[in-house]
């Protein structure tokens, strides 16, 4: 009886650990490396901008290419809303350098070599061995307000990211 007391109460946090992020849930804060080095930390936004976070599977691949330089294109139309955009993969720095220096990209790529933030973010994988591409906009308060998942349209993540800043007044 004593054993099935201890399992009962560790089923919950296990349970929790899996467990997707959702709407209204607060936000993993996290520190990691973008392309030109530099130590990008989630808790310089807290109360400043919000985030808009786009998880993707591999610096240039197709479908990675175009979601990448359509938050590009869209750049300016994210710092109306006062969002800092933010790429992660488990890409290295020099990929992520050569990737961002051919499409010109003006926001942080992310390198999450060990895909710790990602596990923070709980996003498994698709298809049992493509990182998920999804996208999370937090809000200055650190709380998710809009999540996205879709691993093969690309493009949607900036136009639903979009839509729902528009559509809410941020």
């Amino acid at each position: 009886m004593g054993r099935s007391k201890i399992l009962q109460r560790k089923m919950p946090e296990k349970q929790e650990k899996y467990k997707k992020l959702r709407i209204g849930d607060k936000a993993p804060l996290f520190e990691l490396p973008d392309q030109q080095g530099n130590i990008f930390s989630s808790a310089d936004y807290l109360g400043k901008k919000n985030l808009v976070l786009f998880f993707y599977p591999k610096d240039f691949t197709p479908g990675c290419t175009a979601e990448t330089r359509s938050f590009c294109i869209h750049y300016a139309a994210f710092e109306k809303y006062n969002c800092q955009i933010a790429g992660i993969s488990s890409d290295n720095l020099s990929s992520h350098q050569k990737f961002a220096q051919k499409l010109q990209v003006n926001f942080p790529l992310l390198s999450d070599r060990d895909n710790s933030v990602r596990k923070m973010f709980r996003i498994k994988k698709s298809l049992f061995f493509i990182p998920a591409r999804e996208t999370f906009l937090i809000d200055k308060n650190g709380i998710i307000r809009h999540h996205i998942s879709n691993l093969f349209d690309s493009e949607i993540h900036v136009m639903s990211m979009l839509d729902y800043l528009k559509e809410n007044r941020f």
